[in-house]
This record gives C-alpha cells, sequence and structure tokens, in this order.
C-alpha cells in the first residue's frame, strides 16, 4: 500500500521511509497496519492522507497518542517528548494482583545474590505464569532499558523457575508499581542538548561487559543515546567464557560497534549526512589500551578477531573511546545489578532520559580547548 505512493524506504530499516512533495518531506514507520509519520509541513500530510483515502484508515489529521501499544506523551513548554506504556503496566498490577504491594525502589534488591539454578521440580504451571512474566517484561522493557537486563537474566531460568526466582520477578513488579508511567524522555530545549557542547541529533554510545570471575559467560550491554534518552540497546551474554575483565569488554565492544555501524548508516540515510565519530562510553582502560594504543600481548590470542574489528572502528573514525568511572557508565544497567539505589536512579535516569547527564569528562575538555585553540 505505502509503496505504491512511490516512498523510499531505508536500506538499513524496511519499515521506515521517507517521501518528498513539493519541497516538504514526510518520514514514516510501519508495522502491518500501523502507520506513524512525521511531516515538515501540512501541505504534504494532507496530500499524503488524501493518497490513502481509497483505503479505510483511522487517524492521520491529530498529533499520535499510541503506536504499537506505545503511548505518546508531550510537554510543549518544557519541550520534551515521552514513550511509555503506562496502560500496560497498569494491566500488569491487575494480572499479577501487585497493586497492594509495597513499591520497590528498584528492580532488584541491592543486597541480593545472583540468582542460581534451582535444583527443584516446577509445575508446568508454575513455568508457564513465569515465562508469561519474562514475556510482559521483555515487552515492557521496550520504553524502559533500565528493566532489560533483569528480564535477560530472569529468563535463563525459564526451564525450572524456583522460589527465588518467582520472588525476584515479584520484585520487578514492585518496582513497576511505583514507576507506572515511566519511560522514555527525548529533550528539545538547549538547556539539554547544549549541555556541555551541542549534541542535538548525535548518537552517544556507552558500552560495558558483566564479568563475574567466576568462570561464567560475561555479559555484553551496549546503549545508545540520542537528544537525551536511549534510541537503541542490546543485551547479550557473550559467547566463550573470558579469562580476564578486559577481554570481556573487548567484546562487548565489539557488540557495541556491530550496533553503532547499523545506527549511523540509518542516521545517515535518514540525514542524508554521515553522521560523524561518535563519542563512545568506556570503564576499561585495559579494553583501552588494546583497541586504542595497541597494546598486545599473548592473553589476546582468542579474541584477536574482536580486538581488531574494534581497532579497525576507531581507526576510521567510527567511534572515539572516552575513558569514565563504572560509577557512572549508564551502560552498566545492561550487565549487571546496580549496587545501590542512587546509583540506579542516576543510571536510569540518563538512560532514560529523566535526568540526562553529558559526562564532561577530562578528554572531552580537551578536546574543546584544543578546537579554541585551532580557532
Amino acid at each position: 500500500m505505502i509503496k505504491e505512493l512511490g516512498v523510499r524506504f531505508y536500506v538499513n530499516d524496511r519499515n521506515a521511509f521517507e517521501w518528498d512533495f513539493e519541497g516538504q518531506t514526510l518520514r514514516g514507520v510501519v508495522h502491518v497496519d500501523d502507520l506513524l509519520f512525521a511531516v515538515s509541513g501540512d501541505a504534504i500530510r494532507a496530500e499524503f492522507v488524501r493518497r490513502l483515502s481509497h483505503f479505510r484508515i483511522t487517524g492521520g489529521t491529530e498529533e499520535a497518542v499510541m503506536f504499537c501499544g506505545i503511548q505518546i506523551t508531550r510537554n510543549w513548554e518544557a519541550k520534551t517528548i515521552t514513550l511509555h506504556q503506562r496502560l500496560f503496566a497498569e494491566n500488569l498490577m491487575d494480572k499479577y494482583s501487585v497493586w497492594e504491594d509495597t513499591p520497590a525502589a528498584t528492580p532488584w534488591p541491592v543486597t541480593s545474590t545472583p540468582l542460581e539454578v534451582w535444583d527443584g521440580d516446577a509445575t508446568e504451571r508454575d513455568v508457564f505464569d513465569y515465562v508469561c512474566f519474562v514475556g510482559d517484561l521483555q515487552w515492557y522493557s521496550r520504553t524502559n532499558p533500565g528493566l532489560a537486563w533483569r528480564g535477560a537474566d530472569l529468563a535463563r531460568f525459564m526451564q525450572s523457575p524456583g522460589p527465588e526466582h518467582v520472588k525476584a520477578a515479584r520484585h520487578v513488579l514492585r518496582y513497576i508499581r511505583g514507576n507506572l508511567g515511566a519511560g522514555l524522555t527525548f529533550h528539545g530545549s538547549d538547556v539539554v542538548l547544549h549541555q556541555s557542547y551541542d549534541h542535538t541529533n548525535k548518537l552517544i554510545a556507552a558500552f560495558d561487559a558483566g564479568f563475574s570471575h567466576e568462570g561464567e559467560k560475561a555479559m555484553s550491554g551496549a546503549v545508545f543515546l540520542m537528544n537525551g534518552a536511549a534510541v537503541a540497546w542490546k543485551v547479550r551474554r557473550q559467547s566463550t567464557v573470558s579469562n580476564t575483565t578486559a577481554e570481556a569488554e573487548v567484546k562487548a565492544c565489539g557488540l557495541g560497534v556491530e550496533m553503532l555501524r547499523f545506527l549511523t548508516d540509518l542516521h545517515g540515510e535518514m540525514c542524508h549526512t554521515p553522521h560523524g565519530t561518535v563519542r563512545t562510553l568506556v570503564d576499561s582502560a585495559g579494553c583501552e589500551a588494546q583497541i586504542v594504543h595497541g597494546m598486545d600481548s599473548k592473553v589476546c590470542a582468542s579474541y584477536k578477531r574482536s580486538q581488531h574489528y574494534c581497532e579497525d572502528a576507531v581507526g576510521s573514525g567510527l567511534l572515539w573511546l572516552d575513558h569514565i568511572s563504572g560509577k557512572i557508565n549508564p551502560a552498566d544497567l545492561m550487565t549487571k545489578r546496580v549496587g545501590n539505589v542512587g546509583e540506579f536512579i542516576a543510571k536510569n535516569g540518563v538512560v532514560c532520559g529523566s535526568a540526562p547527564d553529558m559526562y564532561e569528562t577530562d578528554a572531552l575538555v580537551k578536546i574543546f580547548a584544543d578546537a579554541s585553540l585551532a580557532c
């Protein structure tokens, strides 16, 4: 249907498209029979809706308030737009009878130990209920990336969930109970987008790895921010066991680079101009030394491909690594249980856009100082 209008679908996302009409531009996304679009002027919107008029359609002439279950809330005075799933969260409270529970400050007890395999036998009903919850949590995480790691962690025990796993799932519900309207808040004000430097419509990446030192496969995490909140993120358990933290971090960088190539290509298609080098936050000095400074030793032999893949990304100008403390790395939320309530709230605020922070590092200050001298 849409293709008949002569729109141009993006190569990097076949569900996104662009259409030009009399000097105005329309960009949209389509999912089955749901369509969401933004326009640069009223004329192209009217013409787009007119050309679709031979189909039975609803909407298209007013601001969207929901798309594929995601609610859209605007604050014109603050210049923000928030994507959230409050209605779905309220349905979860009904489905799992959580309304009377005490809200939790974090999705996991900060003093608890990691979940372990249960040696008991779960009933088919217990397994079914647990699997349903994990699926619900994955769906809810579309607008709450701070829950993505917990969802992946709980999913490891779907075959035989025990009492501790059910208790942990219940704790997540209690957290949602206290944050029903939480979501992703994107900003359009200079106060946010010019904080430290002008990063309007610019990607900012953060990579991290969760390494247990106990012979388990590490967790890779990457989150990509734009205009004050996350636009993409990934949580993935690594396919091989790492021997050191630096190895796990390099592998996590590999995952991030893989996603970043796609995101910068998509950005280039949408904006009709190359993105430029992406500032990337990492908290591992060993990872930075191996990727940026070419440090090499026999311990790197088992993950040379990952190391060279990341080296090439840095060398080609796709990204530059900006070292920050692990205490403020927002990608921590993608890989592990954050150790205290304040740290979780701060990092989740950065990822979800409720409290965006640009982390003005020494390297960033030096870059702008050198640029000023050059001018």
